[in-house]
């Protein structure tokens, strides 16, 4: 799969977990209310409560009231207002920006074809995972000093700031995921095979290989280790070629062999 197709379900999964989280975070105020109380329990409204805050992207109570973590008021509270304001918007922007060229390279290398849906699905699972933490670690700094204590016991903060909220991250990468998979999956059916001068060109520098009917690299077809024995190759000149051509789906037929380099 070409940067080009590949970089539009890389786009689409980058907005969709971005836009997921956030919604999360808008959520907190909804557990607030004494209904969600009694539909979820307590202790479920608790643990919703400390999942979904780390995305939140409204203040906590202390700021909005105008008060630092060290009982400021005034203008020193807008100022920790305007640090957490600026702390998260790095997150979710760092969330974007470290999601989508890591899923543009991995359904460009894993394309979602020839059974191989789960692969690309498991690993755009767990790079969506990653891009939550980075992202939360990245923007750390700013939400600690907005609390008002910055300088005291920074690291454990840090430590403890980049192991919350990654329950919801999990849910939402999974989703974005199933999302991504699915769009580069119609996206590569619309791909053809590679031009003939390319595959020319490929088969001249393996020294001779297989090459399908139209031009493309091959796909499905005979055995390689019995050819490359006959040719007098090795399997190695041989076994690429299938491997490129494996998602054009094309039967195959023998080409003069070039003599290897």
């Amino acid at each position: 799969m070409t940067y080009r197709r590949a970089v539009i379900p890389a786009l689409v999964g980058g907005v969709l977990l971005t836009a997921l989280l956030w919604w999360a975070g808008a959520s907190v105020e909804a557990l607030h209310l004494q209904g969600a109380t009694d539909a979820l329990g307590g202790r479920m409204v608790a643990d919703l409560q400390y999942w979904l805050s780390p995305w939140a992207y409204d203040p906590p109570e202390a700021l909005r009231l105008g008060s630092g973590g060290l009982g400021d008021t005034g203008v020193d509270g807008a100022r920790y207002l305007s640090l957490h304001e600026t702390g998260m918007q790095v997150r979710f922007a760092a969330l974007f920006v470290f999601f989508v060229p890591g899923a543009l390279l991995l359904v460009r290398r894993l394309p979602p074809v020839n059974r191989r849906a789960v692969v690309t699905l498991l690993a755009v699972w767990g790079w969506g995972t990653v891009a939550g933490m980075l992202a939360v670690t990245v923007s750390a700094p700013w939400l600690i000093v907005s609390s008002g204590r910055g300088s005291y016991r920074f690291l454990p903060q840090l430590a403890s700031m980049m192991s919350s909220g990654q329950q919801i991250t999990v849910v939402a990468a999974l989703v974005t995921a199933a999302v991504t998979v699915l769009v580069a999956w119609i996206t590569a059916k619309g791909a053809g095979p590679l031009p003939l001068g390319v595959c020319l060109l490929y088969t001249s520098v393996l020294g001779g290989a297989l090459v399908p009917p139209g031009g493309g690299l091959l796909a499905d077809g005979p055995p390689v280790r019995p050819a490359a024995l006959r040719t007098g190759r090795s399997a190695a000149q041989v076994a690429p070629a299938r491997l490129l051509g494996a998602a054009h789906g094309r039967g195959v037929r023998p080409l003069a062999a070039v003599p290897p380099r």
